[in-house]
């Protein structure tokens, strides 16, 4: 997807570290610079889709699309929601918080 996306080539591993510590100077920041509101989620959880954004026809005009005739009616944006789990199902299942 980072090809395609951003023409960045990369290993799953280069990807791997590189989420790892970003990941690690986000918490140092956040332990630094943010005032805790109460509890805080041991574990976040990321998920990606896509979908279409309604555009006019001369924002996509000469884009390539999905159209017949090759042409494209909305352009892909990437959607990220963050949720948290509120607890665990019978095992080690996770249950989507709500609200």
């Amino acid at each position: 997807m980072l090809h395609e996306l951003a023409g960045v080539e990369s290993s799953v591993s280069q990807v791997q570290r590189a989420a790892e510590a970003l990941g690690s100077e986000i918490a140092a920041d956040e332990r630094a610079c943010v005032d805790r509101m109460g509890e805080v989620a041991p574990t976040m959880y990321l998920g990606m889709d896509g979908t279409g954004v309604p555009m006019r026809p001369s924002e996509v005009a000469g884009r390539p699309g999905k159209q017949p005739d090759g042409s494209a009616q909305t352009p892909e944006a990437k959607v990220v929601p963050a949720r948290t789990s509120a607890a665990r199902a019978e095992g080690t299942q996770a249950v989507r918080a709500t609200g």
